[in-house]
Protein backbone atom coordinates (compact mmCIF):
# COMPACT_ATOMS: atom_id res chain seq x y z
CA UNK A 1 0.00 0.00 0.00
CA UNK A 2 1.09 3.33 -0.90
CA UNK A 3 1.54 6.68 1.52
CA UNK A 4 -1.38 8.88 1.00
CA UNK A 5 -1.05 12.23 2.82
CA UNK A 6 -4.39 14.51 2.57
CA UNK A 7 -3.59 18.16 3.31
CA UNK A 8 -6.43 19.53 5.57
CA UNK A 9 -6.34 22.84 6.82
CA UNK A 10 -7.44 21.44 10.39
CA UNK A 11 -11.23 20.68 10.04
CA UNK A 12 -13.93 21.63 7.30
CA UNK A 13 -16.72 24.02 7.13
CA UNK A 14 -18.91 23.88 4.77
CA UNK A 15 -21.95 24.89 6.44
CA UNK A 16 -20.17 28.55 7.23
CA UNK A 17 -19.42 29.31 3.85
CA UNK A 18 -22.85 28.42 2.56
CA UNK A 19 -23.96 30.99 5.51
CA UNK A 20 -21.82 33.35 3.65
CA UNK A 21 -22.80 32.76 0.19
CA UNK A 22 -26.24 32.70 0.82
CA UNK A 23 -26.02 35.86 3.07
CA UNK A 24 -24.14 37.06 -0.49
CA UNK A 25 -27.04 36.02 -2.68
CA UNK A 26 -30.16 37.49 -1.02
CA UNK A 27 -28.08 40.80 -0.34
CA UNK A 28 -27.90 40.69 -4.42
CA UNK A 29 -31.13 39.43 -5.41
CA UNK A 30 -33.22 40.59 -2.46
CA UNK A 31 -35.75 39.70 -0.34
CA UNK A 32 -38.77 39.72 -3.03
CA UNK A 33 -36.66 36.81 -5.19
CA UNK A 34 -36.42 34.75 -1.40
CA UNK A 35 -39.89 35.10 -0.87
CA UNK A 36 -40.82 34.04 -4.32
CA UNK A 37 -38.48 30.60 -3.93
CA UNK A 38 -39.86 29.70 -0.87
CA UNK A 39 -43.89 29.92 -1.46
CA UNK A 40 -42.68 27.90 -4.98
CA UNK A 41 -41.42 25.57 -2.39
CA UNK A 42 -44.21 25.34 -0.33
CA UNK A 43 -46.60 25.22 -3.37
CA UNK A 44 -44.50 21.96 -4.32
CA UNK A 45 -44.53 20.64 -0.91
CA UNK A 46 -48.68 21.27 -0.75
CA UNK A 47 -48.98 20.27 -4.26
CA UNK A 48 -47.29 16.73 -3.37
CA UNK A 49 -48.84 16.26 -0.45
CA UNK A 50 -52.50 16.70 -2.14
CA UNK A 51 -51.57 14.50 -4.79
CA UNK A 52 -50.28 12.02 -2.20
CA UNK A 53 -53.64 12.10 -0.39
CA UNK A 54 -55.75 11.80 -3.60
CA UNK A 55 -53.66 8.95 -4.79
CA UNK A 56 -54.19 6.95 -1.54
CA UNK A 57 -58.18 7.84 -1.65
CA UNK A 58 -58.53 6.20 -5.19
CA UNK A 59 -57.00 3.37 -3.80
CA UNK A 60 -54.04 3.45 -5.40
CA UNK A 61 -52.04 2.41 -2.31
CA UNK A 62 -51.03 6.24 -1.49
CA UNK A 63 -47.57 7.49 -3.88
CA UNK A 64 -45.40 5.75 -1.02
CA UNK A 65 -45.82 2.49 -2.82
CA UNK A 66 -43.91 1.51 -6.06
CA UNK A 67 -41.82 3.62 -7.98
CA UNK A 68 -44.31 6.53 -7.42
CA UNK A 69 -42.54 7.17 -4.29
CA UNK A 70 -39.53 8.36 -5.98
CA UNK A 71 -41.25 11.24 -8.13
CA UNK A 72 -43.04 12.27 -4.43
CA UNK A 73 -40.26 11.88 -2.34
CA UNK A 74 -38.16 14.57 -5.11
CA UNK A 75 -40.61 16.94 -5.00
CA UNK A 76 -40.59 17.01 -1.64
CA UNK A 77 -37.22 17.30 -1.40
CA UNK A 78 -36.69 20.03 -4.21
CA UNK A 79 -39.92 21.90 -2.51
CA UNK A 80 -38.29 21.84 1.08
CA UNK A 81 -34.68 23.66 0.16
CA UNK A 82 -36.62 26.36 -1.91
CA UNK A 83 -38.64 26.65 0.88
CA UNK A 84 -36.01 26.72 3.42
CA UNK A 85 -32.65 26.50 1.84
CA UNK A 86 -31.40 28.90 5.47
CA UNK A 87 -32.39 25.95 6.97
CA UNK A 88 -32.09 23.04 5.57
CA UNK A 89 -28.87 23.56 3.40
CA UNK A 90 -27.26 24.47 6.70
CA UNK A 91 -28.08 20.79 8.45
CA UNK A 92 -27.30 19.11 5.69
CA UNK A 93 -23.99 20.48 5.30
CA UNK A 94 -22.83 20.33 9.03
CA UNK A 95 -23.82 16.59 9.46
CA UNK A 96 -21.27 16.33 5.92
CA UNK A 97 -18.75 18.25 7.87
CA UNK A 98 -19.01 16.33 11.01
CA UNK A 99 -18.58 13.16 8.96
CA UNK A 100 -15.60 14.63 6.71
CA UNK A 101 -14.05 15.83 9.56
CA UNK A 102 -14.54 12.37 11.48
CA UNK A 103 -13.08 10.66 8.52
CA UNK A 104 -10.05 12.71 8.20
CA UNK A 105 -9.48 12.49 12.02
CA UNK A 106 -9.14 8.24 11.48
CA UNK A 107 -7.05 8.93 8.74
CA UNK A 108 -4.81 11.18 10.32
CA UNK A 109 -4.21 9.88 13.51
CA UNK A 110 -3.51 5.95 12.24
Amino acid sequence: MSNVMILAAGTINLSGSWGQVWGAVQAAIGQKLTTLLSAVGVILVVGAVFKWLFERRRGGGGAFSGQASSGLLWTLAAGATLAAPGVLIPIFLTILDAIANAVIGLWTSS
